[in-house]
């Protein structure tokens, strides 16, 4: 490994495109390391079981794919969801070139990074934001290697049977704009279906606190700079130029909230609208909705909108999800982006401590009468460090048992699932397709009960396919696509050589 006269990084990963992933690459290439990937999108992680399926073959398998590459580095971005699975590929790597350094980053590795250096197959990790931390790393392996020990910002690595650096260094980069252009070929090159909606990013963080997201603990760490933003005429030029060279027709905004900075977002909207127009897609939180911005979206030609709602119960959004959100102003906010003739699809969780049946057929009630696009449900997770998951525990809900299940990423997701609320769940997704009258009547009679129906391509991926079948500007077409190839990956994948 020493030998080599370009050091290489080989990402394994088993999500969707990653942003993250793309912008470490561009710091690593700039600076003449060799980067690639292995992207094996083969886990539903909206099906309940799906992680379950996997058996010792699938580590073996992507294992040898990556020795064949022949990397200094394997870098495994880790989420809660994933994390088992990569520690058991991860396993396997070593057990085949144990030379062959594993590098962890990600959300779950920047939370537990304790708990994730005590897998022997993790050899380091990168906290927080993980581009000019790995770029460090790599330029430091060959001493590394020596049996020297630098100290590296934002890393800690084993070396002589100790950990190397400091364990609470959480890195931010705070000038955006000193980021080069992700590499989006990282992960085309992979998928190229990926080619037709391009990803983008114009903010990290977020200035709200909900208890089910880890952001609040995150933030927690970078002394206030929890939210900051890239400049428009940066976004502006990428946009264009990456439209020149890919020729995308949909535009995804991943930022957690747009729309935070009025001034910024007005500035931002109005180049948009001159210079590309590009039907996109955003997610916002209620409380910033205005008709002035809406008018702005409606504008530049926002054709989606994400809006997380989570729960009508006001105290229960108040005092548990720590969301001060009163009905009316999520009622007004439907209004005015339906209005404009803006696709509307509300989040909302089921399985929220302390919400009951009542709370859920009210729920369903509120969003028949004032009619988003679609409501998108999820299951609760816990995630570790989530104040939510701490509130849960000191009630009961959570055992010590499960906290640790949750932190080893032993189990799909954290959620205590309700059977009763099976039924509740399919009208959720399907209301959109009757009548207010009828949904009343559903409701009042109790016939939701018939519909205890588990499957999620019942549930949720056939009303969103049939949705985008009748409606044009809809992001469930991409997302359909994605589910497909999905599929396809897995038949590829498992495929006799």
């Amino acid at each position: 490994m020493s030998g080599k006269a370009q050091k290489s990084l080989l990402f394994f990963y088993n999500d969707y495109e990653s942003l993250g992933l793309e912008y470490i690459s561009a710091v690593l290439k700039a600076s003449n390391i060799k980067t690639d990937l292995i992207y094996k999108n083969l886990i539903d992680y909206y099906a309940f079981d799906s992680s379950k399926n996997l058996k010792e073959e699938f580590y073996k398998k992507i294992a040898r794919e990556i020795i064949e590459r022949n990397p200094d580095v394997l870098a495994l971005s880790l989420l809660t969801d994933t994390f088992q699975i990569n520690m058991g590929i991860a396993r396997e790597v070593k057990k085949l070139n144990p030379e062959i350094k594993v590098f962890a980053g990600g959300v779950h590795a920047s939370l537990l990074p304790e708990l994730t250096l005590s897998y022997p197959q993790v050899d380091a990790l990168c906290i927080g934001e993980g581009e000019y931390s790995s770029l460090a790393y790599m330029e430091n392996m060959d001493l590394i290697n020596s049996g020297k020990t630098p100290c590296i910002k934002g890393v800690v690595y084993k070396q002589k049977g100790r950990l190397v650096g400091n364990l609470t260094d959480y890195i931010i980069n705070e000038d955006l704009d000193s980021l080069p252009i992700a590499d989006k070929d990282l992960f085309y090159n992979a998928d190229p279906s990926m080619k037709s909606h391009y990803f983008v990013q114009c903010s990290r963080g977020c200035p709200f606190v909900c208890s089910y997201c880890i952001n609040d603990f995150r933030s927690s760490k970078v002394d206030g700079k929890r939210f900051r933003h890239r400049t428009p005429e940066r976004i502006i030029d990428e946009l264009v130029s990456a439209k020149e060279k890919y020729s995308f027709s949909f535009v995804v905004f991943v930022d957690e909230c747009f729309g935070i900075d009025p001034k910024w977002t007005s500035h931002f909207l109005s180049l948009y609208t001159e210079k590309l127009r590009i039907p996109f897609l955003v997610s916002v939180h209620p409380n910033l909705i205005t008709p002035q911005l809406a008018d702005l979206m409606k504008e530049a030609n926002c054709w989606y909108i994400a809006m997380g709602v989570q729960s009508l119960n006001e105290e229960i959004s108040k005092n548990v999800l720590k969301r001060f959100i009163r009905r009316e102003r999520i009622a007004k906010s439907i209004e005015i982006i339906r209005s404009r003739g803006i696709t509307l699809q509300c989040d909302h969780i089921f399985g929220i401590p302390g919400e009951n049946e009542k709370d859920m057929l009210e729920a369903l009630s509120f969003y028949n009468e004032h009619r988003p696009s679609l409501v998108s449900v999820y299951w609760l997770t816990y995630y570790p460090k989530a104040f939510i998951t701490n509130y849960a525990k000191n009630i009961g809900f959570l055992s010590q048992r499960d906290i640790e299940d949750i932190e080893h990423g032993r189990s799909a997701s954290g959620i205590k699932k309700v059977i009763k609320y099976h039924g509740i769940n399919f009208w959720f997704n399907y209301f959109i397709f009757f009548p207010k009258w009828f949904i009343r009547l559903i409701i009042k009679s109790g016939f939701y009960y018939l519909f205890k129906i588990k499957n999620f391509y019942i549930t949720s991926a056939f009303p969103r396919a049939l949705h985008a079948i009748l409606h044009k500007k809809d992001w469930n077409r991409y997302y359909m696509k994605r589910i497909i190839m999905k599929k396809l990956n897995n038949l590829r994948f498992w495929s006799p050589s």
